[in-house]
């Protein structure tokens, strides 16, 4: 009777715990009342604390823009469970504006169409370039034909393009809706109006004798200088092609993502350099040595070749063997500065940023594998959905199983 009778006193001070009170250790059976007592009610604690943590993860992900906006690290979970959450969300698709009939929605649709309109892109920033090295005119109307004529024609295209577009809309309000139409349709207008309207506000104008006034033309256009430089502007289209390849999209939210994990690691480097150079500050004398003369006589040249060349590791030899040849002892906290910001920091980051690289590749495969189940599935799963309540029953599931085409789908799923 007096272990049954320890048991039930041990059961009253867990508060009725009986989970704790069953996987209490053998060699607290033989213990006295009072220890008993002191290990369920630390059993009961403990079941608290646990408790109390999985609530405040729970209401961390309940959080707008999930645990991955709150936590300092991205996690691959929290990325999983916000491509979940969107799950019943439809995807945007500036096509589902178009007309369902006619030449102009056919084309805007056409894939044929639309890589050719990425490797016109393509073809246009590596123009711009050869543009930049090789025409030196002050305006388009000044340079050799050949420069002339590759601007008309990529205007004519984009003209064209923005056109057709515009005409495949059933509604031509929906094409304020769409961010990448009204970029597009920006700098097809800055295209015309450099192309034609430009050259002809801004030409010179004769002079009284007769001639040209260069000056005021020249004066005219260089006063367009920062607006010739919007031309760089084109070069903003490559963000159509990074967004037709899947590693392009995945490097680019990985950098958005580990912005303020960059910049923390970043701040704990400068702090590091500022620290350290308030320490040769104050430490250091140079003793007429010219190269410390030179790259150490202010706080702000002290942290700069501390980030050159002790961060950086551009030439560290060289501050190395200059402590050596006076031979102070700060080439030890040189080479502990090395060793912590160099070595420490910088890998530090290295691995961050791997680290979220890997997160948000798993979290993409995961979107393509709901995109896929969604484009295969969900309108036959509506179909047999018959009381329209959300959920699947054993029934109509039995029904799925004889659809080959939704068989298909779950066996590539695995």
């Amino acid at each position: 009777d007096r272990p049954s009778s320890r048991g039930a006193a041990g059961m009253e001070g867990a508060g009725g715990c009986q989970e704790e009170a069953e996987g209490e250790e053998p060699h607290a059976r033989g213990s006295s009342g009072p220890t008993r007592r002191l290990s369920a009610r630390g059993a009961s604690a403990r079941v608290s604390v646990s408790r109390y943590s999985a609530e405040v993860a729970e209401a961390v992900k309940a959080q707008p823009g999930g645990a991955a906006d709150t936590v300092f690290f991205v996690d691959a979970d929290a990325l999983k469970d916000q491509v979940y959450a969107c799950i019943d969300k439809k995807e945007y698709d500036v096509a589902d504006f178009y007309h369902e009939s006619g030449c102009a929605q056919r084309i805007a649709r056409n894939v044929v169409f639309c890589n050719l309109t990425l490797g016109i892109i393509a073809f246009n920033a590596i123009w711009i370039g050869i543009d930049t090295q090789w025409n030196t005119s002050p305006s388009l109307s000044e340079a050799p034909w050949y420069f002339q004529a590759g601007e008309y024609l990529f205007c004519m295209f984009f003209t064209f393009e923005v056109s057709v577009r515009f005409l495949a809309f059933k509604y031509k309000r929906d094409c304020l809706r769409d961010f990448w139409f009204c970029f597009d349709s920006f700098l097809v207008a800055f295209m015309l109006l450099d192309a034609f309207l430009f050259p002809v506000l801004f030409a010179p104008l004769p002079s009284e004798d007769g001639e040209e006034d260069g000056r005021a033309g020249n004066q005219s256009l260089s006063s367009l200088s920062m607006l010739r430089m919007l031309r760089l502007l084109r070069l903003t289209r490559m963000v159509r092609l990074m967004r037709s390849v899947p590693e392009l999209v995945t490097l680019l939210r990985s950098m958005r993502l580990a912005a303020r994990s960059t910049f923390s690691t970043l701040l704990l480097l400068f702090m590091c350099v500022y620290i350290f150079a308030v320490i040769f500050r104050s430490q250091f004398k140079p003793s007429g040595h010219p190269f410390f003369e030179d790259k150490f006589e202010h706080l702000q040249l002290i942290m700069w070749n501390l980030l050159l060349r002790g961060t950086f590791m551009d030439g560290p030899r060289i501050v190395g063997q200059s402590l050596i040849d006076l031979e102070s002892p700060l080439i030890f906290v040189f080479i502990f500065f090395m060793l912590l910001s160099s070595l420490m920091v910088l890998n530090m980051l290295v691995g961050l940023l791997c680290d979220v690289v890997d997160a948000v590749a798993a979290a993409e495969k995961e979107k393509v594998m709901v995109s896929y189940v969604k484009s295969r599935l969900m309108g036959v799963l509506e179909a047999l959905d018959e009381d329209g309540n959300g959920t699947i029953s054993r029934d109509e599931f039995e029904q799925l199983m004889t659809i080959p085409e939704a068989v298909t789908a779950l066996e590539d799923l695995g």
